[in-house]
């Protein structure tokens, strides 16, 4: 029914229309008085000036409707939802209002008397907008009273006590709080745009979810340290602001500039960062969780190990790639997701449910995958080196070629069983099913070792020259390469063993730091050598094959199970492609998933080593030409075991030395003797 056959109908006598549908109608000005509109809906309708005197209005939506000036006098509004409605200058006078909803209803001019009747709560809100005398307001307010989701915008309360009342929700949005008692207040879900809070007391007041927005504070304004801070974001934007670490939670910062900002593990659950700029952000480890990103934007935003859980985006939401997909698997559950090859590494996917999905060769590395369920999953050539997988649910799941390390989490597995093969071959185990625990014990790697991960290949002359320098900064610490381990997809694994105790976090960052100086030193060096790098590649690979060999106690680079090893590497480095033979097999390209053992042999006399070890020298500098004196003995610290140095100088002490001399005089043979004397020298 539109507004013209309302009126119709009305004029024609007609004064029953309960439960009719008059919303958005504009009747301004209309004549509607003793109608039954019971139960009708007249949300948003325009009902400014309109007469509704003695009409019964019981249980109607008037929501969001426009009443202004209107003439409700003696008309029954009982249990009617007003909630956002303009009653500003409306006639309420003998007007029955008990347990209508006035939530966010302006009533600044309106008209009651003795008549009227109102509920309490709202009797007070029309004091406080109508008569606001500081006596009756102090009275009033001193027992905690509830204002929670009134109107109260642009009415002046200055020097108002409000200590400890109710205001969740509550519109103050232009209000003059100047010297405002609102100790202790909860303000939660408040509007104060525009306020005016020069002078007044929070200390202690609630302000979860408050808009501070365009809010004027002075020096004597009282605030909490936390929402001082939030008022600066706010009103005085800066890039690179460093916040890390702090707490957020529950904080207004929509419409925020966070360009660049330092977030990291900073607590931002619950936040409202609807709109907000947080391009370039570094919120890495940071707690997101509940938090209203809408309309944000993240663009190149740092995420590693942030809490994406109960995050709201939507679809003007800028996020990248990568994370949009993190959000995907948490919040639209879907099983059988294809994430083959996705790069989800450095994510918080805790208790998310990829149960049946394809992740095979997905990097999940140092990534949160606690209580995730994996059930009937394919994790072939899946990369979880470093990742938190405890309680995981893995039965029935895929694990062929998976690739772990001694940092891998494992603890409480949920396993029945586990296929080592795909296409649900090689059962383990074969019959029945593990006990609790079994898995964990079966499959977690506990080696004494420092992880060296390399994902774009290992750059050899760069990792001896790191290698030798960390085995002289820590002299007393023994170092021994204990496998390398081919991930795939480039990636390369090389352990190295360190004695119990051992701060690993240390020797793993000062071999990094030296890794990249050299890599950076050397690369010009490299793109000289671009057309040799095949031969340059093999010839250092057989040394240091022919030296494991003669010498026996160096460890051997393959494992008697495989023989072929595919190595991804840059220029200078484990080449990815093609076919290269030298070290004790064939290195073919398609060949994943290989780990090298390091099995003893009989170890030679001290004579026939130190024969071999001249042969072995002539082949480094055939290899290497051109390398500088700090290079060569670079090389020679590296390859030769800590276990070895011992026997080495006995070689020196028999005798050998000269007649080593005699036989050839080359500048790696000059510069190996150097060492070797070096160690001896040391020893004494």
């Amino acid at each position: 029914m539109d507004a013209g056959e309302l009126l119709r109908l009305y004029a024609q006598g007609e004064r029953s229309f309960v439960g009719a549908n008059f919303c958005n109608l504009h009747l301004s000005g209309a004549n509607l008085s003793g109608a039954n509109l019971s139960g009708a809906n007249l949300s948003r309708a325009d009902l400014c000036d309109a007469n509704l005197s003695n009409a019964n209005l019981r249980g109607a939506d008037f929501s969001r409707a426009y009443l202004c000036r209107a003439y409700l006098s003696k008309a029954d509004l009982s249990r009617a939802d007003l909630r956002g409605t303009d009653l500003r200058g409306t006639d309420l006078r003998g007007t029955d209002l008990r347990g209508t909803d006035l939530r966010g209803t302006d009533l600044r001019g309106s008209e009651i008397n003795l008549t009227t009747k109102l509920d309490d709560k709202w009797f007070l809100v029309w004091k406080i907008l109508n008569q606001p005398t500081i006596e009756l307001t102090i009275v009033s307010l001193r027992d905690r009273a509830d204002l929670s989701e009134a109107n109260l915008s642009g009415a002046d309360l200055s020097g108002t006590n409000f200590n400890g009342a109710d205001l969740r929700g509550t519109d103050l949005r232009g209000t003059d709080l100047n010297g405002a008692d609102l100790s202790g207040a909860d303000l939660s879900g408040a509007n104060l745009n525009g306020a005016n809070l020069n002078g007044a007391n929070l200390n202690g007041a609630n302000l979860n979810g408050a808009n501070l927005s365009r809010v004027r504070i002075n020096h004597i304004t009282k605030l909490d340290e936390k929402w001082f801070l939030v008022w600066k974001i706010l009103h005085q934007p800066s890039r690179e602001r460093n916040f890390k670490g702090y707490d957020f939670s529950n904080a207004n910062l929509s419409n925020a500039y966070l360009s660049n900002a330092y977030l990291s593990y900073t607590n931002l659950s619950y936040t409202n960062l609807s709109y907000t700029y947080l391009g370039n952000a570094d919120l890495s480890g940071a707690n997101l969780s509940g938090a209203n990103l809408s309309g944000a934007n993240l663009n190149g935003a740092n995420l590693n190990g942030a809490n994406l859980s109960r995050v709201r985006i939507n679809h003007i939401t800028k996020l990248d790639e990568k994370w949009f997909l993190v959000w995907k698997i948490l919040h639209q559950p879907s099983r059988k997701r294809k994430l083959k090859g996705a790069d989800l590494s450095n994510s918080d996917l805790s208790n998310s449910d990829l149960s049946n999905s394809d992740l095979s060769n997905a990097n999940l590395s140092n990534s949160d995958l606690s209580n995730a369920n994996l059930s009937n999953s394919n994790l072939t050539a899946v990369q979880i080196l470093s990742t938190k997988f405890d309680n995981v649910t893995l039965t029935g799941a895929c694990i062929q070629d998976w690739n772990i390390n001694s940092d891998t989490n494992l603890d409480g597995v949920i396993c029945k069983y586990v296929y080592l093969k795909e296409g649900q071959q090689e059962r383990r185990p074969h019959t029945g099913n593990f006990q609790p625990g079994e898995f964990t014990k079966l499959f977690q790697e506990s080696l004494e070792t420092v992880d060296l991960i390399f994902r774009e290949g290992v750059d050899w002359k760069a990792f001896v020259y790191s290698f030798a320098n960390v085995q002289i900064v820590n002299e007393n610490t023994s170092l021994s390469i204990q496998s390398i381990e081919n991930k795939g997809d480039g990636t390369v694994v090389i352990k190295v063993g360190v004695p119990p105790n051992t701060d690993k976090q240390k020797i793993h960052d000062e071999f990094m730091q030296g890794y990249e100086f050299a890599q950076k030193a050397l690369k010009s060096q490299y793109q000289e050598r671009l057309e040799d790098k095949d031969k340059h590649i093999n010839q250092l690979f057989n040394f240091v094959n022919q030296l494991q060999e003669k010498l026996g106690e160096v460890p051997k680079l393959m494992s008697e199970a495989k023989k072929e090893y595919n190595f991804h590497a840059p220029v200078g480095s484990v080449g990815n492609q093609g076919h290269q033979t030298g070290v004790a097999g064939e290195v073919k390209g398609d060949q994943i998933g290989t780990q090298i053992n390091y099995p003893a042999e009989k170890s030679k006399t001290l004579a026939e080593a130190a024969e071999e070890i001249q042969n072995l020298l002539k082949q480094l500098e055939e290899t290497n030409p051109t390398a500088t004196e700090a290079e060569k003995q670079g090389y020679v610290s590296a390859l030769v075991p800590s276990n070895l140095k011992g026997k080495f100088v006995s070689a020196l002490q028999a005798g050998w030395k000269e007649a080593i001399k005699e036989l050839l005089d080359n500048p790696y043979l000059n510069v190996g003797i150097a060492t070797l004397e070096g160690w001896e020298s040391a020893g004494k």
